[in-house]
């Protein structure tokens, strides 16, 4: 058996095989800021397969045929990590209505974590499926980011965007 020695980065660097940063999020599978694909995911595939890889395929489809970017679309949602602002999300909405046929499939809540006491406050944006409109006007969610699942209070819902999935 071969002993391993200490190696210094130029050495580590000429043995190591080198991989740009596209092609090895194509090997690994996914990106930052996932949220907003990966609940597509779980919509459009019945509650299943919403991977990395999964979500990846929907940013793709609409990068490539909604928004015409057809020579590297992983290069316009990979260069903010997948996410998405509320502007991104109309637009897909257009596009998502626009190719469906019949009616919605499941419920999208987008909102800033900041303001919903059961996620970090990191002033990000997030997005989960809401499984439930509950009577006292909650919202009960499934994170296909985490695989949590939850409930938005009342009294949070304001500043929660919802959005249909066809």
């Amino acid at each position: 058996m071969k002993k391993l020695g200490k190696l210094s980065l130029k050495e580590m660097e000429d043995e190591m095989p080198v991989i740009n940063q596209s092609s090895m999020k194509g090997i690994v599978g996914g990106y930052d800021n996932d949220c907003w694909w990966r609940s597509v995911a779980y919509i459009k595939n019945g509650c299943a397969n919403y991977s990395a890889s999964d979500a990846e395929y929907y940013a793709n489809d609409y990068y490539t045929n909604g928004m015409g970017c057809s020579d590297s679309p992983e290069d316009y949602y990979q260069a903010s990590g997948a996410g998405m602002d509320s502007y991104e999300i109309s637009n897909y909405r257009s596009y998502n209505q626009a190719s469906a046929s019949g009616e919605y499939a499941g419920m999208i809540a987008y909102f800033n974590k900041n303001n919903i006491s059961n996620f970090e406050n990191d002033g990000m944006s997030h997005a989960v499926v809401i499984t439930c409109f509950n009577t006292d006007g909650s919202l009960a969610y499934f994170d296909p980011q985490t695989g949590e699942i939850g409930t938005i209070i009342a009294s949070e819902r304001i500043g929660v965007e919802t959005h249909a999935v066809y």
